[in-house]
Order: structure tokens, then sequence, then C-alpha cells
């Protein structure tokens, strides 16, 4: 009895769309917290540069564009 309902190929099947499911939602999840941790990097670098031209007076170089 191949096929049939509880057959070892369709809990075969079941356990890979559960293990794939898991692995798409552990990727999402470590995106989301790379794109969080860059966004708090940019926001302390910014906030270095506030401290520092209110300190110094100077405003930082602008970077030129390639």
């Amino acid at each position: 009895m191949s096929g049939g309902p509880g057959s070892e190929r369709t809990r075969s099947f079941a356990l890979a769309d559960w293990v794939r499911a898991a692995l798409l939602g552990a990727r999402d999840t470590a995106k989301t917290m790379l794109e969080e941790a860059r966004a708090g990097a940019r926001e302390g670098y910014e906030e270095g540069w506030r401290r520092f031209e209110a300190k110094t007076g100077r405003p930082r170089r602008q970077q030129r564009q390639p």
C-alpha cells in the first residue's frame, strides 16, 4: 500500500515541509536582526558625529559620491 494516507512518503514530505518552514523562518529572523543592527549602527555613527560637531563646532567633511 504505497501512497495511501499515512504512508512513509507522505510523512517524509510533511517532515520536509516542516523543516523548510523552520529554516525559512530562521532566515527571515536573521535578516530582520541584521537590518535592525545596521540601523542601530547608522544611528550610533550619526550620533557620534553630532556630538563631535557640537563639541568642536566643525562640521564633518562631505564624502564624495562615486
